[in-house]
């Protein structure tokens, strides 16, 4: 599908609030934007549009659009949602990955290796975060890209990479799930992205709390 200035345009403002070049609560104008992007102001407001409904920007009268500021309790849940849609995405990709796919995603873990080495540890946070959309694309699944397009937001804004040293487990990390999905070993590959991926504590605790235990326990009960 070839792709439209518009989508172009909506795109690249997805990309400058993802990686956080566009700050919580900042205002978004659209002349700053055609100006930024080198286009009119009706791309611009349709993205906009397109933005505000995604939830990644809001509208405030007499003020205008503003980045989307997250809570520490929206943050976790969208930590909790990544951890869910990464582990399914991962199994889907051991299913449905194409060589093309396992190019791209080797590709970019050699990338992130290449600049922990080179202590360019903004860009390698840039490129894990490009990995595991990566993944998500790689189970072309059209559910799971455009839940994942949304949650990802609040996850990645604030990603960092802390040393040298994490990178090289990273990059590690990220090699033996490669190697799963290129073996389409759906198993091994859903359980090392649940190993890798923050947020199994959280699943857990929501999960496998006593509460959510004995509600499983119960509609046992009632099945037999």
């Amino acid at each position: 599908m070839i792709m439209t200035k518009q989508d172009s345009v909506y795109q690249q403002i997805k990309e400058y609030i993802l990686v956080g070049k566009i700050k919580n609560s900042t205002r978004v104008t659209e002349r700053a934007l055609a100006k930024k992007f080198n286009v009119t102001r009706v791309p611009i407001r349709e993205s906009l549009l397109k933005l505000e409904h995604d939830g990644l920007i809001r509208k405030i009268p007499s003020v205008g659009y503003i980045a989307e500021n997250y809570s520490s309790e929206e943050l976790e849940e969208a930590m909790l949602l990544r951890f869910i849609l990464e582990c399914q995405a991962a199994s889907k990709a051991a299913e449905n990955a194409t060589e093309e796919d396992i190019v791209t995603l080797e590709a970019v873990n050699k990338a992130l290796r290449d600049a922990g080495v080179a202590h360019n540890l903004e860009i390698a946070v840039e490129l894990d975060r490009e990995f595991h959309l990566e993944i998500i694309k790689a189970s072309h699944s059209k559910l799971l890209n455009k839940l994942y397009s949304i949650i990802s937001i609040p996850v990645f804004r604030d990603l960092t990479v802390t040393s040298q040293s994490s990178v090289a487990i990273t990059f590690k990390q990220h090699s033996r799930i490669i190697e799963a999905i290129k073996n389409k070993n759906t198993e091994e590959a859903f359980t090392l992205i649940l190993k890798h991926v923050p947020g199994r504590e959280n699943f857990k605790n929501t999960f496998y709390s006593d509460i959510a235990r004995n509600a499983l326990l119960d509609n046992q009960r009632e099945v037999r």
